[in-house]
């Protein structure tokens, strides 16, 4: 028996989608339609960020990332972001002196 996950979305989460060009926007929301309908594994299809904060998890879906927030006990996904595929790694810690230009 899999467990059924509920979509919420943070307000930094909307405003960012305001700012995507329609194309994106369209793109963005079909794909999270798709992927973390009811009864998905929210985990089957993203990549935990590692670092010191626990079931964060981002999602690819082109050249952007959608990063969330797995909540397992109250059994929700909070989309809290939409950035750029380079964006992601600086909020993940990946940006650093040592590998600033390898990409």
């Amino acid at each position: 028996m899999s467990l059924t996950y509920t979509i919420e979305v943070s307000d930094l989460f909307q405003e960012s989608m305001k700012n995507q060009k329609t194309y994106n926007r369209l793109f963005i929301y079909a794909w999270y339609l798709k992927n973390l309908k009811e009864g998905t594994d929210p985990r089957s299809i993203g990549k935990e960020i590692s670092g010191p904060v626990k079931n964060q998890w981002q999602y690819r879906i082109g050249d952007k990332r959608i990063l969330a927030h797995i909540d397992d006990e109250k059994q929700k996904v909070i989309l809290l972001d939409v950035v750029d595929s380079h964006s992601s790694e600086d909020q993940a810690g990946g940006n650093n002196e040592n590998n600033k230009n390898i990409r």
